[in-house]
């Protein structure tokens, strides 16, 4: 059976069943299956969908929430997932916080922020009315003032939507939680201030989008994940300082775009890798530091486009080299000083690589940087779609000028410089 899109005339003036919301991955795909709901053009607005054969709670059909905090309980509530309003037409099945549909039809789609001001308003148009002490629906609870729909709960001030919670100050949507304060969407969540979108974490402040972590302080987008401070877009990972995009790694400090990687410090786009320090665009490499565009290499050093490499120290673009120091360009060798496998003298290397240097440029084995400079920001970065670059493609795009330079060298070699770059097949000779 599948699932396709129709035009809206095939409905032949059918009502409405239900409305509510949908989470999608990014793109507007889906947990499941291979479905995307964008047409060709990238648009969803306006597009309507249809499964083939009997809907089926869980197993077959167009799943969507009436209430839009029951949709967190099956996609994660993180910025690169996609938001949108539905209706649903011809048949539907109700099964308590999700509903499944024959159609629907995409009404409207939100970002991450303007999802959190559907929630917000959603507790306040469900719980508006009068009652004791300013307060209204409150049900064997203590302590309740200027507060609506409040449940089981003790010390609610200034709150909506509250239920099996304590000392909730200032906030909607809060379920099974305590101390929170001035907080939105908080369920089973404890020590929560000042943070939106929050589900099965404990001591968060001042973030947004945070599920099943701890210890989170003026972060964005984090989940499952511990001790977070000051980061974005955080997933699966513990131990993370004033960093962006990162996903399932451990012990990050001031560093962006870093996925299932530890011990990462002061850089960028690093993937598959540990112990990293002030280096950008390393991928599956050990003992990185100060290093740009590492690849496969172990106990790299100040050194930019390394690949399959190890103990390389202040050199640029060596491969297949072990022990390897002061070099520029070479391939399959070790030692010191070397200018495409050539010895050089201390200044004849000094001058190069300050050269090569001025031109600011690098190989980038993983696309974590690319997805950044689209997006602008870390946290709409999509971290999970990281993928990493082959080694050609990686210096593809290195400049004219830059390449024009290089083979004007005296030193220069075609033959290693095109195994360097993916232009050769790699060999031993």
């Amino acid at each position: 059976m599948n699932t396709y899109r129709i035009d809206k005339k095939e409905l032949k003036n059918k009502k409405v069943l239900a409305e509510g919301y949908k989470i999608f991955y990014q793109g507007f795909k889906t947990k499941h299956g291979d479905y995307c709901y964008a047409d060709e053009n990238g648009n969803v607005v306006g597009t309507f969908h249809k499964v083939e054969g009997e809907i089926e709670e869980c197993n077959w059909g167009l799943h969507f929430s009436k209430n839009p905090f029951d949709c967190f309980s099956f996609y994660e509530c993180v910025q690169w997932n996609e938001f949108a309003k539905v209706r649903a037409y011809e048949k539907i099945i109700n099964a308590g916080e999700k509903t499944v549909a024959q159609v629907i039809e995409i009404v409207e789609t939100y970002t991450f922020n303007e999802f959190l001001e559907v929630l917000k308003k959603y507790n306040k148009e469900k719980y508006l009315s009068d009652g004791v002490n300013n307060s209204d629906g409150v049900n064997s609870s203590d302590g309740v003032n200027r507060s609506n729909g409040v449940n089981s709960s003790n010390g609610v001030n200034r709150s909506n939507g509250v239920n099996w919670s304590y000392g909730v100050n200032s906030s909607d949507g809060v379920n099974w939680s305590y101390g929170v304060n001035s907080s939105d969407g908080v369920n089973n969540s404890d020590g929560v201030n000042w943070s939106d979108g929050v589900n099965r974490s404990n001591g968060v402040n001042c973030s947004n989008g945070v599920n099943r972590s701890d210890g989170v302080n003026s972060s964005d987008g984090v989940n499952c994940s511990n001790g977070v401070n000051r980061s974005d877009g955080v997933n699966s990972s513990n131990g993370v300082n004033w960093s962006n995009g990162v996903n399932s790694s451990d012990g990050v400090n001031s560093s962006d775009g870093v996925n299932r990687s530890n011990g990462v410090n002061r850089s960028n786009g690093v993937n598959w890798s540990y112990g990293v320090n002030s280096s950008d665009g390393v991928n599956w490499s050990y003992g990185v530091n100060n290093s740009d565009g590492v690849n496969w290499s172990d106990g790299v050093n100040r050194s930019n486009g390394v690949n399959c490499s190890n103990g390389v120290n202040r050199s640029y673009g060596v491969i297949k080299s072990q022990g390897i120091t002061k070099s520029i360009f070479c391939f399959n060798t070790s030692g010191k000083l070397k200018l495409f496998n050539k010895k050089i003298s201390e200044e004849r290397f000094k001058e190069i690589i300050e050269n090569i240097n001025n031109f600011r440029w690098y190989p980038r084995f993983n696309n974590l940087i690319d997805m950044k400079e689209e997006k602008q920001y870390w946290y709409k970065v999509n971290i999970p779609s990281v993928f990493e670059i082959d080694n050609k493609t990686a210096w593809s795009t290195m400049p004219e000028k830059m390449k024009e330079y290089i083979k004007s060298l005296p030193e220069y070699s075609e033959r290693i410089f095109k195994r360097i770059t993916g232009d050769l097949k790699d060999d031993n000779n």
